[in-house]
This record gives structure tokens, C-alpha cells and sequence, in this order.
């Protein structure tokens, strides 16, 4: 049986709430918006499923016959950690700096030792103790209370201002520890909310049906809103979610689909909780790809009205039922070329909506005519190639809502 380990020393988190010079330090260093979301009650058996389904060798989940991978994304929109910045490893030893000694010299009171490490309720300055704290629960800590010389030597680092990229450090470390838990070597998980989130926003099937979960704000890191339901604390939360064994036992007769667009909606761009690090201004990474470029996918949708005649859709118009062989069923109806602009101003605009469109496509799965059901296929035949990929696409995006919804 795993152990659960979620943060601690609520009393020092109180304290830095009416404590700015904290306050700044944690925004500075872009760990902000992390520190503010409130502990998870513990849910073992729910990340004890999880872990069963995590396959050690492809370093992913496979839930009801889909493969689902966590990249850096997925920790970027659940926790709002930075995902640029310094690189840095979360295990091992953290090369260079002071010592442990040294360290334990310059920013703990007297005569504070502890064999492990530092306890951090021994350091001086409370914007360093708040720091140290959030730092040993992003790695994962066993003991939340100790820092070890790494781990202190980074949360030195952040007070001074430095910005890690903690996604990736995050999800190297997630998965070395999930790894290990398959594998029976590890019994305290140090990531259960952030593993238990993760798995409720990309397969919906899994959200209790009886449960009614509320958005976050467009820049409130996805986890929040499973903490408002699982809190830690009954003045954090509204309600207590459990997930009994009647619930897994009913899993075992339910079909899963994966979300494949769980974020839309939340853009953390200008955000003043994430400050950028020295040189670098906000790119495509502070949104979900599906809101990046708005104004671009509305001229899309009016070149299509535009261009998409009364011939065009009757032709595309397949009928209630599909054809026993698909690629004659094609050949009927290729893929239709892109209309030729009639004058140079409709040759750039045309050219820069069929960019946008690839880079707009180009971090959503690859998804085929078999993937959607027959009734929607009448309106992705017949269609230029890059609208058609896209459509394909918008249409398996509606059906994973409909089926979570209906």
C-alpha cells in the first residue's frame, strides 16, 4: 500500500498569507501560483488504480485499451510551475554550491542540525523557510520538513531570483517515482495530487458521475478545482470526495475515452504570478493550443462557409450508413484542391490560414476517419487537405464531449 504524502506546517503557510516580502520572493522565483493551492485529501486507492496501469516500459498509462503520456504541458496547466528557465534534475545531488555545512551556517539558527539534512523550520528568514518548503514538495520529499543539500541549495537559488523549468524536472521525477512504485521500491508517492488531477482531466469517465466539478479561472492552475472537491482541510473545500469500492467495481464495466483538450480556456500569458525569466517574452507556451490563435480560426471558419457550395456538401453528403470499402468510397469523392486565389491579397491571406492551421495541428494526435462515427464523416470528405485534417480533429474533440456529457 502506497503512502500519501501531502504538504505540510499549515501554520507557516498562514504566515506568509499577510507576510508580502514572502509573497514577492515566491512570485519572483515563479513559484506562486504553486504554493497557493491548497493540500489534497489523500486518495490511495484511486492512485493505487493509477499505478497499475502505468506501463514501465513505455513510461505511460494505458486506461481501458488507450495509451495516455504525461508531458510537460500537462504539468505546466495542473500546477502553473514555470516550464522555461534554468534546467535543473530533481534526483541525485545538485552539483556545485556550498555545502551542506555551510549552507546550514549561513541561513539556520545555531546549533541546528539534523543528519539528513536542514529542517527547515530552523531557517532564519521566513521568505527562505516558505521557499524550502515548497521546494521539497516539488520534489516529491519523503520528509517535507527536511531539505537535503540539493534541495536547499535550490531553494537558495530561487530566493536570489533564479527561474527553474520545473516542468520537465517535475515529470522526470513523476515518472522515476511511478515507475518505482510499479515496481514495488517505493513505498511514500510524493505526487499524488498532481497524478490523481491528471488522470480526472484526461479521461472524464473517471469523474464520479454524481460529482459536479467547477472551472477554474483562465489563469488558476487546473489543479485547484480538484482540491475544491478533495480538500485537505474542510474550511478549502466545499465537498469530500471518496472513492469507495463500488466505484472501481463499476469502472470495470465503463468504456474510456481520453480528453485530448482538457485546458482549453486557461492562459496563463501576462500572468503577474509568473514572472518570465531574464530575456524571454510569452510565446504559445503560456496558452492551450486550441486558444492561441482565435482570430485565425474564425477567418478559417468563414473561408469555409464562404467556399463550401450547395454542390460541394451534397456531394459530400454520404448517407446514414458507411460504405463497405472506404477507399473506393474516396476515390468518389477526393479530396477536394484549395480553391485558386483570384489576386495576391487572397494568395497571402490563403497561404497564412494554411500555416496557422499547421501549427495549430501540429501538438493534437493525429486522428483518422475510423476515430468519429458515421453520422459526422458527410462533413470531412471532400474537403481541402489541411481543412479536412483539422476538421477530423474538431469532430473527435466533440465527440469526447458529448459522450463525457450526455
Amino acid at each position: 500500500m502506497l503512502d500519501w504524502r501531502e504538504r505540510e506546517h499549515v501554520e507557516d503557510d498562514e504566515g506568509v498569507i499577510g507576510h508580502q516580502p514572502s509573497l514577492d520572493a515566491l512570485r519572483t522565483c515563479g513559484l506562486y501560483k504553486y504554493w497557493a493551492i491548497p493540500g489534497m485529501r489523500g486518495q490511495v486507492r484511486f492512485l493505487e488504480w493509477l499505478v497499475e496501469r502505468w506501463n514501465v516500459q513505455e513510461q505511460c498509462f494505458y486506461i481501458g485499451g488507450h495509451q495516455l503520456e504525461i508531458e510537460p504541458s500537462d504539468i505546466y496547466f495542473l500546477t502553473g510551475l514555470p516550464n522555461r528557465g534554468e534546467q535543473l534534475s530533481l534526483s541525485g545531488t545538485r552539483p556545485g554550491g556550498q555545502s551542506l555545512n555551510s549552507l546550514r551556517d549561513e541561513w539556520c539558527m545555531p546549533g541546528a542540525h539534523h543528519s539528513k539534512g536542514i529542517e527547515i523550520k530552523h531557517i532564519t528568514l521566513r521568505e527562505l523557510r516558505v521557499i524550502a518548503f515548497t521546494v521539497t514538495r516539488i520534489c516529491g520529499a519523503t520528509a517535507l520538513h527536511i531539505a537535503s543539500g540539493s534541495q536547499m541549495r535550490m531553494a537558495v537559488d530561487c530566493y536570489q531570483g533564479t527561474i527553474f523549468n520545473w516542468c520537465n524536472a517535475v515529470l522526470a521525477n513523476m515518472k522515476s517515482q511511478l515507475t518505482k512504485a510499479k515496481n514495488g521500491r517505493l513505498k511514500t508517492f510524493g505526487y499524488g495530487p498532481l497524478v490523481v488531477s491528471f488522470a480526472l482531466e484526461r479521461v472524464p469517465m473517471l469523474v464520479p458521475q454524481h460529482l459536479t466539478v467547477d472551472d477554474s479561472g483562465p489563469r488558476e492552475p487546473k489543479l485547484i478545482r480538484w482540491v475544491a472537491v478533495m480538500a485537505r482541510h474542510p474550511d478549502e473545500g466545499a465537498v469530500v470526495v471518496r472513492f469507495s469500492d463500488s466505484y472501481f467495481h463499476w469502472l470495470e464495466d465503463q468504456v474510456f475515452s481520453i480528453q485530448d483538450f482538457p485546458y482549453a480556456g486557461t492562459d496563463f500569458t501576462g500572468d503577474p504570478d509568473m514572472v518570465l525569466p531574464q530575456g524571454e517574452q510569452w510565446d504559445d507556451r503560456g496558452t492551450f493550443l486550441f486558444t492561441s490563435f482565435p482570430n485565425y480560426v474564425f477567418l478559417l471558419f468563414i473561408y469555409i462557409v464562404l467556399q463550401l457550395t450547395e454542390k460541394f456538401l451534397q456531394n459530400a453528403d454520404v448517407g446514414p450508413q458507411r460504405p463497405a470499402n472506404l477507399r473506393p468510397f474516396e476515390r468518389r469523392h477526393p479530396v477536394a484542391p484549395v480553391p485558386a486565389p483570384q489576386d495576391a491579397a487572397a494568395t497571402e491571406v490563403l497561404t497564412e490560414l494554411e500555416h496557422d492551421l499547421q501549427r495549430l495541428m501540429a501538438d493534437i494526435p493525429e486522428t483518422t476517419m475510423d476515430d468519429i462515427p458515421i453520422r459526422l464523416q458527410r462533413y470531412v470528405v471532400a474537403v481541402p487537405g489541411p481543412i479536412r485534417r483539422y476538421l477530423l480533429r474538431v469532430a473527435r474533440a466533440v465527440v469526447s464531449y458529448r459522450e463525457h456529457h450526455q
